[in-house]
């Protein structure tokens, strides 16, 4: 009986993340290579949320952040999960490809982006390579202070 479940597309889930873009005019580009690292970093967050939920019987329902945290504050019966989770997460390969801009809004600084995202990773239940590929939307604004902000819809 196979328990391992891909990493699931739900639409809408928002994480935010912010990288420094002084002197910024006019909306980021979908291909930036701040926005494109962003949106990376979110997918792998997202997969190692995922892991979490195979690594862990011990912390059902925790997230790789709030396992982590536990690591450090001395629970050290989630040392061993947390170590897989990120040894087997570092070995995910994220690719976006067919980045295209969906709108550009220059007065707010912000571009409406989609792609199709390709997650190349290890199956957390067999440890066999996996591929998921999905199309996935996002968005990338400068904030007030120069900041790229990026949203990821459909993790």
């Amino acid at each position: 009986m196979n328990n391992f479940k891909p990493l699931k597309i739900i639409p809408f889930i928002i994480l935010p993340v912010f990288i420094s873009a002084c002197g910024a005019s006019g909306a980021p580009d979908c291909d930036d290579e701040s926005v494109i690292s962003l949106v990376k970093e979110i997918t792998l967050n997202s997969v190692k949320d995922d892991y979490a939920k195979y690594y862990s019987p011990y912390a059902e329902g925790m997230k790789y952040n709030a396992i982590k945290e536990a690591v450090e504050n001395g629970s050290d019966f989630l040392a061993k999960p947390l170590a897989d989770i990120e040894k087997d997460s570092g070995t995910a390969k994220i690719n976006l490809s067919g980045i295209r801009a969906q709108s550009q809004n220059h007065e707010i600084q912000k571009s409406e982006c989609t792609c199709q995202l390709t997650i190349n990773r290890k199956n957390a239940v067999t440890k066999q390579p996996s591929t998921v590929s999905a199309s996935v939307n996002y968005s990338a604004q400068y904030s007030d202070d120069g900041q790229v902000y990026v949203e990821v819809f459909g993790l």
